[in-house]
């Protein structure tokens, strides 16, 4: 098969039928392949990504842990136990 990177499918695997879980990775696939197609060829668009999700690693490092939740600059709490 060659080099791949593979984990393991348990840990993943919530659903009690395998279906659903095949089903939903699917298309999770389906609707985003263009994409990430679209990351590799693409500089700008690669740079584009790769901006906001510094953005969002900065967000993150200001954001304060509340009693499980984070509560961000912006003021909003997010549930961390999600």
């Amino acid at each position: 098969m060659g080099c791949e990177i593979s984990y393991p499918l348990k840990p993943f695997m919530i659903m009690a039928n395998e279906d659903n879980f095949w089903d939903s990775s699917l298309s999770i696939i389906n609707n985003t392949s263009a994409k990430m197609l679209q990351l590799n060829a693409d500089p700008y668009f690669f740079t584009e990504v790769f901006q906001e999700l510094k953005n969002e690693g900065k967000w993150l490092l200001k954001a304060k842990t509340k009693g499980g939740c984070l509560v961000g600059v912006d003021g909003w709490t997010y549930n961390a136990n999600v």
